[in-house]
């Protein structure tokens, strides 16, 4: 709790920083999510949503998380998307090298309503 209170007061480009030491020392996949949406809610990363989504993604494609973390991670990215405009989400899924995560990743658009609608080309784009 020492590391979170005091990333709290740090700028918001110290989120991954943030990001970095909590998964280095092994915290539980559940109290990374927490402290993500505590983020996100309390707008304290401010303006950096789009790099968070990066991040996140980018987590998601390197080194292979377990399941419950993917899941959780999933979770994270799906809250982001609800702020997000959909053409960012889009160029941004594009760049996964990984496209099983990438297929994956559409599922979100389709269960969750939260997340902006995406046309038929957006999809296509996501595809190719």
């Amino acid at each position: 709790m020492k590391l979170l209170s005091y990333y709290r007061n740090l700028p918001s480009q110290h989120i991954n920083t943030l990001w970095d030491c909590v998964y280095k020392d092994g915290v539980k996949a559940e109290k990374i999510r927490e402290i993500l949406l505590f983020y996100i809610h309390h707008h304290t990363c401010l303006p950096p949503l789009q790099k968070v989504f990066d991040t996140l993604l980018i987590t998601l494609t390197g080194k292979l998380p377990s399941k419950k973390m993917k899941l959780l991670l999933f979770q994270c990215v799906e809250e982001i998307c609800a702020w997000l405009d959909p053409e960012c989400i889009v160029n941004t899924v594009r760049l996964l090298s990984n496209k099983t995560t990438a297929v994956e990743f559409l599922s979100c658009f389709s269960i969750n309503s939260n997340i902006p609608s995406l046309i038929e080309s957006d999809y296509l784009r996501l595809l190719r």
